[in-house]
């Protein structure tokens, strides 16, 4: 295997590859990965079945281990304009508003990072990456456009869409965990539904008193659910909300379905005052639920000229925060592999190994977390007393990879 530990940005690249790439799905990962690409010269494609780019999530959150990637993208001015730096991520009781834990990591990020912490909106944040991708001569935005098939032979990518085949040297899958570049590459399988629903709101924020801080990123733990909440935008004027439930009778997967708050302030009757507050002032047209479905790692996420990135290749459940974020250090790994590989195919595999393990345990460590945050009893009990230490090793964990010198081994 290839091995390359020295620090990489993307404005020293000596090498100028010459061959063109298409991208299919115009979210973060693709749109993060165009401009990662369009910096080694590549001629870059990407290709949106909708009509317009837009992004359906409310709030995310950037961890250093993706912003790294996003300064070298020359965009940190517009995320300090657009994004809130939280001080601390505190963990409390459901019922009585105690505090659980506090990770240091949040505040101590920037310092120990070199890169800061931001909260933004998902859609602002796609918003500058398209932005930033529209002012680069050599990246094409292709909207409405439905991938049919693809096909390999003779050393190039066919993508063919309704209207025409087209022709690139090699296709990158950035279309989700419904991806259809997946499906043309190992069949169709249905994602297992996790018996878990989430809600996602925004609330106007006017600076009235919460117990639980407006400075910190506020996870809230209870019996088979959580609440979790934190201020969004340059000028910290929405609380954004994610509120996870067992419920096993509802799998609509779809990020669209608009939610009942009547149904939403069931869920959650009974909790702290500081969420019945927030609940009170849901904007209604801004709330939606879904369902939770999982994948389990793939063995192999790509054939030849063709890989996957983000979700398409690993879905992650959203009690880490990271599914935006492991998108984005895979377009970094993506772009520095193609720099070091024999060829094209040989740098995509080496991408896809040097990204598999980290993915995969991110995956599970998602994945546990819903038993972690969700606990009763006992193991409730547990989890209290070691949720401060517990909590900055894994946050550590996450935050200190950095995907522009981690060895490509």
């Amino acid at each position: 295997m290839y091995v390359d530990s020295r620090p990489y940005t993307f404005c020293e690249i000596t090498l100028k590859l010459q061959n063109s790439v298409f991208i299919v799905g115009a979210g973060i990962g693709g749109m993060t990965t165009a401009l990662c690409l369009a910096r080694l010269g590549l001629d870059v494609h990407v290709f949106e079945q909708s009509d317009e780019i837009q992004s359906l999530g409310a709030g995310i959150q950037l961890t250093p281990n993706c912003t790294r990637v996003l300064r070298q993208l020359e965009i940190d001015e517009e995320l300090r304009s657009k994004g809130t730096i939280p001080e601390f991520l505190s963990f409390r009781d459901w019922e009585t508003g105690r505090l659980l834990a506090r990770s240091l990591a949040v505040s101590q990020s920037a310092s120990k990072n070199g890169v800061p912490y931001y909260q933004v909106l998902r859609s602002e944040l796609l918003d500058i990456l398209v932005e930033k991708a529209s002012g680069c001569s050599n990246i094409h935005i292709h909207l409405g456009v439905k991938v049919e098939g693809i096909f390999q032979s003779e050393g190039k990518v066919a993508l063919a869409t309704s209207n025409e085949t087209q022709y690139a040297d090699f296709l990158v899958g950035a279309d989700g965990i419904h991806s259809k570049v997946r499906s043309e590459l190992w069949g169709h399988k249905n994602a297992t539904f996790t018996k878990q629903i989430a809600w996602r709101a925004l609330v106007p924020f006017d600076e009235y008193s919460l117990n639980s801080s407006s400075q910190s990123a506020n996870v809230w733990w209870g019996p088979k659910k959580h609440f979790v909440h934190y201020l969004v935008g340059g000028k910290r004027e929405q609380v954004n909300c994610v509120c996870v439930v067992t419920k096993p009778s509802w799998d609509l997967e779809s990020w669209e379905t608009p939610g009942s708050l009547d149904e939403l302030k069931n869920d959650f009757c009974g909790w702290h005052e500081d969420l019945q507050l927030l609940l009170d002032r849901v904007d209604e047209t801004s709330l939606y639920k879904w369902a939770l479905y999982d994948r389990p790692p793939l063995k192999q996420w790509g054939k030849g000229l063709v890989t996957l990135l983000g979700d398409a290749a690993h879905p992650m459940l959203p009690f880490l925060a990271q599914g935006a974020a492991m998108s984005i250090e895979d377009a970094a790994i993506l772009s520095r592999s193609l720099q070091i590989g024999e060829d094209i195919a040989a740098s995509l595999r080496l991408y896809e190994y040097c990204r598999k393990k980290r993915t995969s345990l991110m995956q599970y460590a998602s994945r546990h977390c819903e038993s972690v945050y969700h606990a009763k009893g006992v193991k409730r009990w547990v989890r209290n007393q070691v949720a401060g230490i517990a909590g900055d090793v894994l946050m550590d964990w996450v935050f200190n990879y950095d995907p522009l010198t981690v060895s490509l081994d």
